[in-house]
């Protein structure tokens, strides 16, 4: 998992992308859209917790065959990055 913020075009938002054999096997489980449906254009999706609650807000497209790229709001990136090294630890 990469973070990619671009400061140059839109500074309040920041990119992730997240590559791997099993991504989108994952991403299947914790977001609100089907992933097997999406694309080259953004998503909006949600992250919620056990409880059903919105945790995270992102918008998510399909870049290559195991790869993600996932844009959130900059002051919501790292948490976002530590919630999902958390959740593909156990994954």
């Amino acid at each position: 998992m990469t973070q990619s913020p671009d400061t140059s075009a839109l500074p309040q938002f920041s990119q992730l992308t997240i590559q791997g054999e099993d991504a989108e096997k994952f991403f299947q489980g914790q977001l609100t859209c089907d992933v097997t449906k999406l694309g080259l254009s953004y998503q909006a999706a949600a992250i919620g917790n056990l409880k059903g609650r919105i945790e995270f807000g992102i918008w998510i497209k399909k870049q290559a065959e195991k790869q993600y790229d996932v844009v959130i709001s900059a002051d919501c990136a790292d948490a976002l990055q530590a919630h999902l090294k958390k959740i593909w630890c156990i994954f």
